[in-house]
């Protein structure tokens, strides 16, 4: 079973992108990180408070890379789409960037299932969108078609995590982390 591994430029963003965290928020609790295995099929499901910021919790809190879904068009930026492609993430078509689209999100759930089918960890943003509300939005299917498919297609102990990522001025940051075996 071959997982994805960043390339050498995805690995220098990844760098990047956690140096960049950890001098903004120079005190960082992670809770419940254990319940990412190093290696094995892992769907880790975040609320998306900060657009930027929460892939690089994300990764971050998994110790491991994660494929997450990102909106489309950001693929077709001339500096961050290549970017993203290193890092081996999927485009999402959302109909609020353009309708006609909507029919390739097929594709992407695909290529996620695949994705857990080899093992890999795939981060997924079920609210659809980033927001500054202290609350969760309404949530998407696409992470439960996803898990439910890479089961039918044998994903071995398909880890599901939750994720929940808090900001307190002067506090830091915190990340809550939940799993279960499905």
């Amino acid at each position: 079973m071959q997982t994805h591994q960043p390339g050498l430029g995805g690995q220098f963003v990844r760098r990047l992108g956690r140096l960049a965290v950890r001098f903004y928020y120079p005190r960082i609790e992670f809770t419940g990180r254990d319940h990412i295995p190093d290696k094995g099929s892992v769907l880790v499901c975040a609320n998306h408070a900060n657009s930027l910021l929460d892939p690089v919790l994300v990764g971050m809190t998994a110790r491991r890379p994660v494929r997450f879904f990102a909106k489309a068009p950001l693929f077709k930026t001339p500096v961050l789409g290549p970017l993203m492609e290193a890092l081996g993430m999927i485009p999402a078509f959302r109909g609020q960037d353009d309708r006609r689209q909507v029919k390739n999100n097929q594709q992407s759930l695909d290529k996620g299932v695949n994705a857990l089918v080899q093992g890999d960890a795939v981060g997924i943003f079920p609210e659809g969108k980033s927001h500054d509300y202290l609350r969760v939005e309404m949530v998407r299917g696409g992470a439960a078609r996803m898990a439910l498919a890479a089961v039918r297609q044998g994903a071995e102990q398909l880890q599901f995590c939750l994720l929940y990522t808090s900001d307190a001025a002067d506090e830091g940051l915190g990340v809550d982390l939940g799993g279960r075996r499905i």
